[in-house]
């Protein structure tokens, strides 16, 4: 059995691999498919990679899936900065939570 093998193929991942950043496996580039080129992008530190199986049940993009990925990398010392009673513009990174703090 193999150490780390691919969620694709089952193979021993050695090289030519990326690691899921979800689940933490590993599946080769040439069974994504990935070029090499590809790959050397996504060696970027702030690229995230999510294999198959972290993105889709039954070969459809599952959102429970989505859903638990977003709560696993939800940072714990969340902060709230501000409260607005009046919906604002969106903004990149900044999560927005509506509702009624009179009741």
């Amino acid at each position: 059995m193999a150490l780390y093998p691919c969620v694709q193929c089952d193979e021993e991942c050695v090289d030519c691999t990326i690691q899921c950043s979800c689940c933490d496996r590993w599946v080769h580039s040439a069974c994504v498919p990935m070029d090499d080129a590809l790959l050397l992008a996504w060696s970027d530190v702030s690229l995230k990679f999510l294999c198959k199986d972290c993105c889709f049940t039954d070969n459809k993009y599952d959102m429970a899936k989505a859903l638990e990925r977003e709560e696993k990398e939800k940072p714990d010392n969340v902060k709230i900065v501000a409260v607005d009673l009046q919906a604002m513009a969106p903004i990149p990174g900044v999560i927005q939570i509506q509702g009624d703090i009179t009741k």
